[in-house]
């Protein structure tokens, strides 16, 4: 995720069924994520564990993450019939149960709503708002659903919460703040580590699998080329980097210890901010930032290539922290935002090199200041997060042109500034 502004409040949705709760790539993502303008503290999240699932995750310094799920049926708004993405590698998963939304603040603390499964609707959850004194710049989600991370950098402080099945109620989890100098936060796509970074450093926590507890791991903290943003691989072998082009590091999965990829950094001089997102099959990056740039992805190596035709012509650019990228669980389609035009821009991802056709009518109407967005579970709505007028935007995806249309009720009420939104979902509500 991204840096925010001082006086920003920093939102992200993550979209989680009220059951198990699993979550699902996207990015967020998310990346994304996975904020607004910079700073050395803040961060973004991406969508691994928020980010890692269908879409892949993204994380900034200030920013939250971002992670799609599957989709299934047409787009309508009123589909009876959803599905899931994993988090690791986009695969549908059978679901329709209804989401819950959590929004991090700065000043707000964390936002709750459930979401309607037909409709896509946001209801306040009882309870809401968590932690209210909280400046949250970032978030990002396990990718069992079970546990959300969350960063508040004015107070130095790693939060961690379990996710109460049935409700969307927060919990602390054992240790639960942390403190910590970071603010960029993305989640491993397998549930083992959190990724925490600032300037040029990263932290790797452990993340113990049944309490939702961190740990730092030795050789923590870890030089990278920069850390605006953080996506995780989606098959958690690899985690990528953005500030100075675009660093890659191999991920042990035992100790989680990185090694620069050869090559790295990638798109030296170009790639220097916006969010990284990963398509749900991890064959393809995105960078948007003043445009979107792509990249393959080697699945050996970590080793980034050029698309042909990248960048891409379209009006997507947000703050340069911002989640303004997302990609449905498919992998066919994927938004962009602009926050200057007002715009959500919508293309149509090609299967075999990841290029970017911009689909019949994009771009479209976006809302006020379009700042960030993502792509839900079912893959049958898109977000966006509206800076400067406290609403989330929201929208019914045609399955079959990857066109958006506006949902009845929308803009729903939100807080703050700068949101950022993460989604994930679960089988059933208890």
């Amino acid at each position: 995720m991204a840096l925010k502004r001082s006086h920003g409040i920093i939102s992200v949705l993550a979209l989680m069924g009220l059951g198990a709760f699993p979550a699902c790539v996207g990015a967020e993502a998310t990346g994304a994520s996975a904020g607004s303008s910079s700073s050395s503290t803040g961060g973004g999240s991406s969508s691994s564990a928020g980010s890692g699932g269908g879409t892949s995750s993204s994380t900034a310094e200030g920013g939250a993450s971002s992670s799609t799920g599957a989709t299934t049926g047409t787009g309508g708004a009123t589909s009876t019939s959803t599905s899931t993405t994993s988090s690791a590698g986009g695969t549908p998963v059978d679901g329709g149960s209804p989401e819950v939304a959590l929004v991090s603040t700065y000043l707000g603390g964390l936002l709750a709503f459930t979401v309607d499964p037909l409709d896509g609707a946001l209801a306040p959850v009882d309870g809401s708002p968590f932690d209210p004194g909280g400046h949250f710049y970032t978030i990002a989600l396990h990718p069992s659903g079970t546990f959300v991370y969350a960063v508040d950098p004015d107070a130095g402080m790693l939060f961690a919460y379990r996710i109460a099945p049935g409700s969307g109620a927060l919990a602390p989890v054992p240790g639960s703040p942390l403190a910590t100098d970071k603010g960029a936060i993305a989640v491993d796509p397998q549930g083992r580590f959190v990724y925490l970074g600032g300037g040029t450093s990263l932290d790797v926590y452990a993340i113990d699998p049944d309490s939702g507890a961190l740990s730092i791991t030795e050789g923590s903290p870890h030089t990278v080329t920069g850390t605006l943003f953080i996506a995780p691989h989606p098959s958690g072998h690899f985690v990528y980097v953005s500030g100075a082009g675009i660093g890659a590091y191999a991920v042990d999965p035992a100790s989680g210890a990185l090694s620069e990829v050869a090559g790295s950094p990638f798109a030296a001089g170009t790639a220097l901010n916006g969010a990284l997102v990963f398509h749900p099959s991890g064959k393809f990056l995105y960078n948007a930032w003043d445009g979107v740039s792509g990249y393959a992805c080697d699945p050996v190596t970590g080793a980034l290539t050029a698309m042909t035709g990248s960048p891409f012509a379209g009006p997507v650019g947000s703050d340069g922290f911002a989640i303004d990228f997302a990609i449905d669980p498919f992998g066919k389609f994927a938004y962009g935002v602009n926050a200057a035009t007002e715009h959500l821009v919508a293309y149509a991802i090609d299967e075999t090199s990841g290029v970017l056709t911009a689909v019949p009518g994009s771009p479209f109407a976006g809302g006020p200041s379009a700042y960030s967005v993502a792509v839900d579970p079912g893959g049958r709505f898109v977000y966006v997060g509206n800076d400067d007028a406290a609403q989330i935007s929201a929208f019914s995806i045609d399955r079959q042109s990857g066109s958006p249309t506006p949902l009845a009720g929308s803009p729903f009420p939100a807080r703050g500034l700068q949101p950022e939104i993460v989604i994930a979902r679960g089988s059933t509500l208890e």
